[in-house]
């Protein structure tokens, strides 16, 4: 009853082209607002996964590794070789025109005592049997290395020191301003038949 009297009232008020004007804006401004929440919806980005970077500073937290030169090295010298203590590595990606891997040992500040810590390379060279490398810092520490890889006295690559890493590794502490050099011949881990 309401219904009908709010209709006679717009009749009385308006003559009928001003009504039918209204009906026409009104289904005009609904397919307006239509068409532009679906423009709207087409504007948002769709949802994607990014990198979360805790690190200090880029360089910290990315692990690619700037490469450059030529090895003549064995390709299946590629592995991880033992630092002395039960856990501690180093790894070595080699491939002919790149060397990448990392260092993996446990922290031995008090603000560190035994967390597992990786120095992913951040440089490193080829020369024909030679290679170099440095590492990225972690907790203002970092290592350098410049030597080769030498054929071991292990026969077969299931026993330790196939190959070794031999060469010059200085661990450079910038916190205290130290550099501790040392000569190494690291032995090549123990390589079972499924390549671990």
């Amino acid at each position: 009853m309401i219904e009908a009297e709010v209709q006679r009232a717009i009749r009385r008020r308006h003559p009928g082209w001003l009504r039918l004007l209204f009906s026409f804006s009104s289904i005009f401004l609904s397919l307006l607002l239509l068409d532009s929440t679906s423009v709207l919806a087409q504007q948002q980005p769709s949802p994607a996964l990014h990198r979360r970077i805790e690190a200090s500073s880029l360089d910290e937290a990315d692990s690619s590794t700037i490469s450059r030169g030529r090895t003549t090295l064995p390709l299946d010298a590629a592995g991880e070789y033992s630092l002395g203590q039960s856990g501690e590595t180093i790894q070595i990606d080699l491939e002919p025109k790149y060397l990448g891997g990392y260092i993996s040992r446990f922290g031995d500040r008090m603000s560190d005592q035994g967390t597992p810590l990786t120095f992913f390379f951040a440089t490193s060279a080829l020369n024909g049997q030679q290679l170099s490398f440095t590492t990225r810092k972690v907790h203002g520490v970092w290592f350098s290395f410049v030597g080769t890889i030498v054929r071991g006295n292990a026969t077969t690559r299931a026993q330790e020191g196939y190959y070794r890493l031999e060469g010059h590794m200085v661990l450079h502490d910038d916190a205290n301003g130290t550099q501790q050099a040392r000569d190494v011949s690291l032995p090549m881990t123990k390589q079972y038949a499924n390549g671990t």
